[in-house]
């Protein structure tokens, strides 16, 4: 018998460069209200991954504890929000 495949949706809202404070703000912001207004750059990738696909995730020049906690929250959220860019594929 074959396994079922899985797909899984992720959202990733880029934010490079705001501060962590404001980046919380953002959060608040796009899960209570319809619409978002900032002014500041805002990057929203949003993509879907097959149990049997491989998720690549690059973000270069961030300090290594950032990236396990990047990976933590890869496995464990559908919506993630950062203060970096990042690029993302699936493989």
């Amino acid at each position: 018998m074959k396994k079922a495949i899985k797909v899984r949706t992720i959202t990733i809202v880029i934010a490079p460069g705001i501060p962590q404070e404001e980046l919380e703000k953002l959060k608040k912001r796009w899960l209570t209200n319809a619409i978002v207004v900032a002014n500041y750059e805002i990057v929203v990738e949003e993509f879907q991954v097959l149990s049997s696909e491989k998720l690549i995730v690059c973000a270069d020049g961030i300090p290594r504890a950032e990236v396990k906690a990047l990976n933590r929250k890869l496995k464990q959220q559908d919506l993630i929000f950062v203060n970096y860019a990042v690029t993302v594929m699936v493989r």
